[in-house]
């Protein structure tokens, strides 16, 4: 058996059945006394050392390294200055009163492959913040376990071997404001299973959970963050979050939903993120998002939409993200994104939209990136982003566009990167961008531009850093275009492979001058 543990002043103390050293002299005392037995058909009783510390305690670690030890004992129970306790070894159970005497607020019983732990296991630690009974192979919890735990505010049992949570797993722990079910094999959650009124967290991550209603979450009055993700949920019904008037992050990620009905989050008043990304997601109901004006973000990639019905997010007037990424969309109309005056982040990439419609960016003036990569895009009413004057990051990569329309981005003066790799290019109009582009990094490559096209990017993009024109047909460049090229005073990477370059060795020095 072995204790480790460390003091606030930093002195180191080690303990085993012979020796005890420490770097601060008469920090400790040790005594003899008789702990009681480690194995429960053990033939004799064993004197165990124990110890004294006077010198507070910040943290403690406590390791049992006899292979035959199967339970937990109170070898810790005399170091009454302890505020945190990690025990490691491998343990089948934790007996009671194990931990009688000491005055800890963190407990980590993590990783001790315990299967059985018993109501009175806690019974002392009245004034414990923190349990974290991770990585085990505890089944279930007795009832009344948490009942002289008045100060617990959270607990972990992630990543055991429950199956099920009853109503009487929790009802002894009314205090708790965060709790964690990740990990485990659940498949059901018995009616007033959560009947804790002053949780706040609930992660029920990474389980089977085939169905979740009210009743199953009944008694959450103030939770605000759930955590549903990688569950076998194919339906919620419109009253599953009902009672949850306090809820603000939602995640039912990675399941196998295929709607989401009007009158889902209608009690969430002050939601503020909802991803149900990686679902199977057909619909949505046209009113889902009323008056969900403090919502911020939406995460809706990954599933299976075709379209957006009109004013979805109208009165959404703090939205900052929304992820459509990955869907089946393939219209966008001037009213889809009404609503959303303060978005910032719009991801509409992987879809099957072919045309971007005049106004459809109208509401949305203060943009920072807008990523339509992987579309089919081939028709771009002109002047399409008048609005955004804020934006930064537009990424049109992998689409059908055959040109840049003339005054694109003449009233826009913040973009910095603009990517158009992978169309349908064969010519680039400088005169889409304002007379002091602030651009640094342009992607062309897998184009079909020609050299002629190219020298206004050359003379216009001041302030390009990166530079992208590999994969076009460019075939030869002369002196003059080498020496714009070299003339660019902030350029620092530029590709041009991937073309049918055919090289002049009378222009090699002016190629040299621009590599340096």
């Amino acid at each position: 058996m072995c204790l480790n543990y460390q003091a606030e002043s930093q002195s180191i103390f080690f303990l085993d059945s012979t020796k005890l050293e420490t770097t601060a002299a008469a920090a400790a005392t040790t005594t003899q006394q008789t702990a009681p037995p480690l194995v429960a058909n053990q033939q004799q009783q064993q004197q165990q050392p124990s110890i004294q510390i006077t010198t507070p305690l910040k943290s403690l670690n406590c390791a049992e390294k006899n292979d035959t030890t199967v339970q937990i004992p109170p070898y810790c129970k005399y170091v009454a200055t302890t505020k945190e306790l990690s025990v490691t070894g491998t343990f089948d159970e934790v007996l009671p009163y194990a931990f009688d005497g000491l005055d800890i607020k963190l407990l980590n019983l993590s990783g001790l492959s315990l299967k059985k732990i018993y109501p009175d296991s806690f019974h002392s630690l009245e004034n414990m913040n923190i349990l974290y009974l991770d990585n085990n192979l505890l089944e279930d919890i007795p009832p009344g376990t948490f009942s002289n735990l008045m100060s617990l505010n959270y607990l972990s049992l992630q990543n055991n071997l429950f199956t099920k949570v009853t109503s009487l797993m929790f009802q002894s722990a009314p205090y708790l404001n965060g709790l964690s079910l990740a990990n485990n094999n659940i498949t059901s959650i018995e009616e007033n299973a959560f009947a804790l009124s002053n949780l706040k967290k609930l992660n029920l991550e990474n389980n089977n959970i085939l169905k979740i209603g009210s009743s199953n979450l009944a008694g959450l009055s103030k939770i605000m963050d759930l955590n549903l993700a990688q569950n076998k949920l194919k339906n919620l019904d419109y009253d599953t979050f009902v009672n949850l008037t306090e809820l603000q992050n939602v995640n039912i990620s990675f399941n196998s939903l295929t709607f989401l009905s009007n009158n889902l989050f209608s009690s969430q008043e002050q939601i503020n993120m909802l991803d149900a990304s990686h679902n199977q997601i057909e619909k949505i109901g046209n009113s889902v998002f009323e008056r969900k004006r403090f919502m911020t973000q939406i995460y809706l990639n990954d599933n299976k939409l075709s379209q957006l019905d009109d004013n979805l997010f109208n009165g959404m007037d703090n939205m900052e993200i929304l992820n459509l990424q990955n869907n089946l969309i393939d219209k966008i109309t001037s009213n889809t994104l009404t609503g959303l005056r303060e978005l910032k982040y719009l991801f509409l990439s992987n879809n099957f939209i072919q045309r971007l419609p005049n106004g459809w960016l109208d509401p949305l003036g203060n943009l920072f990136t807008i990523d339509l990569s992987s579309n089919l895009i081939n028709v771009i009413d002109n002047e399409p982003f008048d609005t955004p004057t804020r934006l930064q990051h537009l990424n049109f990569s992998n689409n059908n566009i055959t040109k840049l329309g003339s005054g694109w981005f003449k009233t826009n003066g913040n973009l910095l990167e603009l990517n158009m790799r992978n169309n349908n290019l064969t010519t680039f109009d400088a005169d889409a961008f304002n007379d002091k582009p602030v651009l640094n990094k342009l992607d062309l490559g897998g184009n079909s531009l020609k050299r002629e096209s190219l020298r206004d990017v050359f003379l216009k993009f001041n302030n390009l850093e990166i530079l992208y024109l590999d994969g076009n047909p460019l075939t030869t460049f002369d002196a003059d275009e080498a020496r714009y090229l070299s003339s660019f005073p902030s350029v620092k990477t530029f590709y041009l492979n991937g073309n049918p370059l055919k090289c002049n060795c009378n222009d090699l020095p002016h190629w040299t001058d621009m590599s340096q």
